[in-house]
């Protein structure tokens, strides 16, 4: 959900007023839920679908029905077809294909294009965004136990550790090879994203600018809900499940959360589903990060980055960067915001 990170978010916490909502499955529980009012005159119309294991929901507004009815399933299929490019969990995906055999012939340009963008990202980030990080991801799993304590052998974790590499793939063409044996890659902190930003830009081309996307927490805000009103999104307090630190309107903007409290790996809590590449362990001092930004591929990767970064070196990393906004809830019950963030 990555440089530094993995398999992280999933699930909307809803779209609030329609009556949407989910429970926590492969991913954490989003942190960031739609809070207008969907659905609540002919000028809008919702649909919401299970992909890439979450909830994905998409709101369009001033046109009439029967034109969003029809774009609302051809923007879905739009989805569709990139999801099987890059969901590792889809055996006979691109990206699977690719961690299965160790090398890729005949890859989508779509895949190329962001491993490319992945690893800009990476260097953007010092690091902290590395797609390779996914042995370490799968080695937190297998030793998992919510209930106790959590002990990997050392031997086991320098070997995973081994295995993540800031260039560990080469592209040459339409092929793609991976640097070593056992490695494997994860779009997760990223995908989701890049995949609202391509919807957004359909229905765009098919002229229904105003829009919301809701994929798995990483939302795109089009236009407008009506005119005069923008979108309304909430960032959820972690302390208080159903209750939010920030309501904010978002026109022509992305937004998107990476969470630590929702997946665990033992019951003390400190290993979860983030996990730092450099250090091969969960960090402790966030338990979310809200990033807004011009894209949600941009919004996705940074918050994933800034999820597993030092909190004084993300807000480094996005006063750098202008555009683009935090904020960073700490483990102690603190909030860490960038200067242009709107409290």
């Amino acid at each position: 959900m990555t440089h530094s990170v993995i398999s992280r978010r999933a699930f909307i916490k809803g779209f609030a007023a329609a009556g949407v909502a989910g429970a926590a499955g492969l991913s954490p529980l989003s942190a960031l839920a739609a809070s207008a009012k969907f659905g609540e005159n002919a000028s809008t119309l919702t649909e919401t679908r299970v992909l890439m294991g979450t909830f994905v929901g998409i709101t369009l507004a001033g046109a009439p029905r029967a034109r969003m009815e029809d774009a609302l399933g051809r923007a879905f299929e739009h989805m569709g077809g990139l999801i099987t490019i890059f969901d590792r969990f889809n055996p006979a995906s691109a990206l699977s294909v690719l961690n299965a055999e160790g090398r890729l012939k005949g890859a989508p340009t779509e895949l190329t294009a962001l491993l490319d963008r992945s690893a800009r990202v990476g260097d953007l980030t010092g690091g902290a965004f590395n797609i390779t990080v996914q042995p370490l991801v799968d080695l937190f799993r297998r030793y998992s136990n919510p209930a106790g304590s959590m002990s990997i052998p050392a031997a086991e974790l320098a070997e995973a550790r081994a295995l993540v590499l800031a260039d560990g793939w080469r592209t040459d063409g339409d092929a793609i090879r991976l640097a070593r044996p056992g490695m494997g890659l994860t779009l997760d902190g990223i995908a989701k994203g890049h995949i609202a930003d391509e919807a957004s830009r359909f229905l765009i081309a098919e002229g229904l600018s105003n829009h919301l996307i809701n994929a798995g927490g990483d939302i795109v805000a089009a236009g407008e809900k009506a005119p005069g009103r923008p979108w309304m999104v909430a960032v959820e307090n972690p302390a208080a499940r159903g209750g939010f630190v920030r309501r904010m309107p978002l026109r022509n903007r992305a937004v998107a959360t990476s969470g630590s409290y929702e997946i665990y790996y033992d019951a003390s809590r400190r290993h979860h589903h983030l996990i730092n590449p450099a250090a091969g362990a969960s960090p402790t001092d966030l338990v979310s990060a809200t990033v807004t930004a011009r894209t949600a591929v941009e919004a996705d990767a940074l918050a994933t980055s800034l999820s597993v970064m030092a909190p004084r070196d993300g807000l480094r990393l996005i006063a750098s960067l202008p555009g683009r906004e935090c904020l960073l809830l700490t483990r102690d019950g603190g909030a860490l915001r960038s200067s242009g963030w709107r409290a």
